[in-house]
């Protein structure tokens, strides 16, 4: 967003179009994530090691550090360590995406924080049905 304020400020772009065309890019981008997290992701390689290794403690720390299950039972180096070399990472679900289903068995072992939206969470009374029960829903508000 920040290429495209200054490419309309120093074209000298009116407030009015400034705003629709910065609506317009929201709406594309929230529409078309994936594409602009693989943009994400080829800019923040482009950053030495070090600048990265930063971006992503200021990004991501917080959720660690502010969690006791996390912080009381390993060091800040070992969660800096963490977070430093990408086992920490930031991921994104739409609508209707399962993030994870008890039944299937070759699970990858992860913990994942809400930081904003909604996830409903369901179980399977019966896997011969495949009848689930919703049993609550979690949000985050921004």
């Amino acid at each position: 967003m920040k290429i495209i304020n200054n490419l309309m400020e120093k074209n000298n772009i009116n407030m009015d179009l400034r705003l629709r065309i910065k609506e317009y890019l929201r709406f594309i981008w929230k529409e078309e994530k994936t594409e602009f997290d693989e943009e994400e992701s080829k800019i923040l390689s482009c950053l030495p090691v070090a600048l990265r290794q930063e971006f992503f403690l200021a990004s991501y720390g917080h959720v660690l550090t502010e969690n006791p299950i996390f912080f009381v039972n390993f060091s800040q180096i070992c969660l800096n360590d963490a977070i430093s070399e990408g086992i920490v990472k930031k991921v994104r679900f739409t609508p209707g995406d399962i993030i994870f289903d008890e039944n299937v068995i070759n699970h990858d072992p992860a913990i994942y924080f809400i930081i904003k939206g909604e996830v409903e969470i369901y179980h399977n009374k019966s896997i011969r049905t495949n009848e689930c029960i919703q049993l609550t829903t979690l949000k985050v508000k921004f």
